[in-house]
């Protein structure tokens, strides 16, 4: 792993473009019965691209790959300036670029959400719209409700190569913060395997409401909830 990974990382909102990494990171995390489809990324990502947030590993053009000022401030994992030793800087501290830095990004970790009209990850909420309407032939609310203030999380990965390192927590607990400063919703909903509960439950603070009536992918699921908070809780 590169010893200077927590430089390169950032976290920005997905758009279309990101869609193609999307899916073959969703490969690498799910079963097939379990994967969020092309035409799913599309329409979640154009519905609501402000729940859909995106975990990168940066490369950087010479000369900002080195850790310098430049490429701190723009890798740095929650947006912000980072302090540099001066013997660390080689650059003039008004040489700046006139074009992006950024060489290549590899999306390494994504949330997939949309909001729903329900308070618990149902099979509807999971579906899209159907011969343009968003109501079901039963009279269900089908994919994403603008109006909702209860958000559904469908995918929370991280690249196979990037586990264990703490960068789920540090994704979800940054997509925490930017749902409560913009006031877009109450609640976060998502469904998991009774294995990932110690994450979810003890890390990032969910209740598990116990086993779901849900059993997409043929999959037993626990319901866990989350109050959007203040942005001060104490994550692990």
């Amino acid at each position: 792993m590169d010893p200077n990974a927590a430089f390169r990382i950032a976290i920005r909102p997905l758009t279309s473009a990101d869609i193609e990494q999307c899916v073959v990171l969703e490969g690498l995390g799910f079963p097939p019965e379990e994967r969020c489809s092309l035409e799913k990324f599309q329409y979640r990502i154009g519905a609501c691209p402000e729940l859909c947030l995106g975990l990168f590993y940066r490369e950087f053009n010479p000369p900002y790959e080195h850790g310098n000022r430049l490429n701190r401030q723009f890798a740095k994992i929650d947006g912000s300036a980072t302090e540099v030793d001066e013997e660390d800087d080689n650059l003039d501290s008004c040489d700046l670029p006139g074009q992006s830095t950024i060489k290549s990004e590899q999306l390494i970790g994504h949330i997939i959400a949309t909001k729903m009209g329900s308070d618990l990850v149902t099979e509807e909420a999971m579906m899209m719209p159907q011969n343009g309407s968003n109501v079901s032939e039963s009279g269900k609310t089908l994919g994403h409700v603008e109006t909702s203030r209860v958000i559904g999380i469908h995918s929370l990965v991280v690249h196979p190569d990037f586990r264990g390192l703490g960068y789920a927590t540090w994704l979800y607990v940054d997509y925490m913060h930017k749902i409560s400063q913009q006031q877009v919703a109450d609640k976060i909903a998502l469904l998991a395997k009774e294995s990932l509960l110690k994450l979810y439950v003890d890390k990032l603070h969910f209740r598990d409401l116990g086993i779901s009536k849900c059993t997409f992918g043929g999959v037993e699921w626990h319901d866990l909830v989350a109050d959007v908070q203040g942005g001060d809780e104490d994550y692990e």
